[in-house]
C-alpha cells in the first residue's frame, strides 16, 4: 500500500512495527487546505479541546487551551501549537485515522496536528508508543537517536532529553512521512512555517497495566477472607516468619489475580478506555419513546466512544467504554458498522435486536438523540 511505501502491513510489521524507523516520501497526498487556520484557532479557544500553545523566547512558555488567538501572525518569536483528537472534527485526519485499521483499532490513541513557525523546535524526546509523523504543510526536519540515554532535564516543564545525540535525518515535505517506534528519540526542527499530523498507537506499558488491574481488582473483590495461621509450636523466634507462610502468602495472592476469565473481561474494558467520559444527564426518553425515536429520530454516538471485543464460544464479549454486552454475530456486525460510522448521524438504520443496548448507550449518554431542526 502506498502508505507504507508499497510495503505489505506483513512486512511492515515484521521488518519495522516497533523495532525500525521507517521513512516514506510522498506517503500521502495532500488535498488543498486540508486543515484550516481558522479551525485550529477556534479549536484552541476552547477549554473542551486539548490544546497546547509552546513558545520559545528567552525561556520555554506553555499555555494550554483555552487560548486567545486571532490569528497566527500575531504570534511572535518560535512557536509551536499542538491540538489533539483532530480525527474527531476534521475530515482529512478521520481519513488517516481510517487509512491506518490495518493496525488494530483499540491500539489507535489519535491524530495529532502540530502547527510551527518557522525554525521553531519540538525538543529531543521520546514516546511511549509508535508514531507516523505526516508533513501536511512546508517543511520540517527530524534528527533521530535511536537507543538514547533516557535522562530528562531537570529545569524544564517540558520532558526535553538531557543528552541528545542523533545517529540519522531526515527531512520531511508535504505528503512525506516517517514511522516512529517507542523510544525512539526525535526531534523536529521547522525549516518553514509548517504543518504536521502525528498518528499514535497505544503501547501498553507494564506499570500502567498493572497499576489499572490491581485498582480493577480491588474495586470488585467480594471476600472477607483472610489466612489461617495454623500455629502447631511454640516460637523460638518470635519475629521469624517462616517461609511456609511466605509460600502460602505467594500462592494465595496468585489465586486472588490470576482468574483468567475475569482478567480477559477486564482486558476489553481497559482496551476500551475513552480519553474523555461524558457527562451522564437525567432528562432520558423512556424506553418505549426511545425505540420509537430510534426508527425516525437521528442519534449520534459520542465523538470518545470506544470499542473492543473478544470472541468468545458462542457469542462476542464487546465492550464500549467501560460498558459490556454479551451480542450473537449478527448483533455485533451491526453494532461494529455503526461505530466504525460513529462520525455520521445514524439515520433509518436497522437496529433490530440492539434495542436494549442502545437504550443503554443512550442512558449513559453515549448515544445522543438529535434535534433535527439543527
Amino acid at each position: 500500500m502506498k502508505f507504507l511505501g508499497n510495503r505489505s502491513p506483513q512486512d511492515f510489521f515484521s521488518t519495522f512495527w516497533e523495532k525500525e524507523i521507517l521513512h516514506i516520501p510522498s506517503a500521502v497526498e495532500i488535498p488543498t487546505e486540508p486543515i484550516l487556520e481558522s479551525d485550529l484557532i477556534e479549536m484552541a479557544a476552547d477549554e473542551y479541546f486539548e490544546a497546547r500553545l509552546i513558545q520559545y523566547n528567552d525561556k520555554i512558555k506553555i499555555q494550554n487551551s483555552p487560548l486567545k488567538i486571532k490569528n497566527f501572525k500575531e504570534l511572535t518569536g518560535k512557536w509551536t501549537l499542538m491540538i489533539h483528537n483532530l480525527n474527531l472534527y476534521n475530515e482529512f485526519a478521520l481519513s488517516l485515522e481510517k487509512t491506518v485499521e490495518f493496525i488494530p483499532k483499540w491500539l489507535f490513541d489519535d491524530v495529532m496536528c502540530s502547527v510551527s513557525s518557522k525554525d521553531s523546535i519540538i525538543n529531543a524526546h521520546i514516546d511511549n508508543y509508535n508514531v507516523f509523523i505526516l508533513q501536511v504543510k512546508g517543511s520540517r526536519k527530524w534528527l533521530i537517536e535511536k537507543n538514547p540515554d533516557k535522562k530528562y532535564q531537570d529545569d524544564c516543564d517540558l520532558k526535553i532529553l538531557e543528552n541528545f545525540n542523533p545517529d540519522s535525518e531526515f527531512i520531511l515535505n508535504p505528503g512525506d512521512m516517517i514511522y516512529i517506534p517507542p523510544h525512539v528519540a526525535h526531534e523536529g526542527i521547522s525549516l518553514e512555517d509548517s504543518i504536521s499530523v502525528s498518528i499514535g498507537f497505544k503501547s501498553i506499558e507494564d506499570k500502567d497495566l498493572v497499576e489499572n488491574y490491581l485498582v480493577n481488582l480491588m474495586e470488585n473483590i467480594n471476600t472477607d477472607d483472610f489466612l489461617k495461621t495454623e500455629l502447631k509450636n511454640a516460637s523460638t523466634d518470635p519475629f521469624l516468619i517462616e517461609q511456609d507462610i511466605v509460600n502460602e502468602l505467594y500462592d494465595r495472592m496468585n489465586r486472588l489475580v490470576s482468574n483468567k476469565e475475569e482478567f480477559s473481561k477486564w482486558v476489553n474494558s481497559y482496551m476500551a478506555t475513552p480519553k474523555k467520559k461524558p457527562e451522564i444527564t437525567d432528562d432520558k426518553l423512556c424506553f418505549d419513546t426511545f425505540k420509537a425515536e430510534l426508527k425516525d429520530g437521528v442519534f449520534c454516538f459520542d465523538e470518545f466512544i470506544r470499542m473492543s471485543t473478544m470472541k468468545q464460544k458462542d457469542h462476542f464479549l464487546v465492550n464500549l467504554n467501560e460498558y459490556a454486552f454479551n451480542l450473537d454475530e449478527k448483533q455485533y456486525i451491526t453494532l461494529r458498522e455503526l461505530i466504525a460510522n460513529k462520525h455520521l448521524e445514524m439515520e433509518n438504520q436497522d437496529v433490530e435486536g440492539l434495542e436494549n443496548i442502545l437504550f443503554d448507550l443512550y442512558k449513559n449518554n453515549l448515544l445522543m438523540l438529535i434535534d433535527k431542526e439543527d
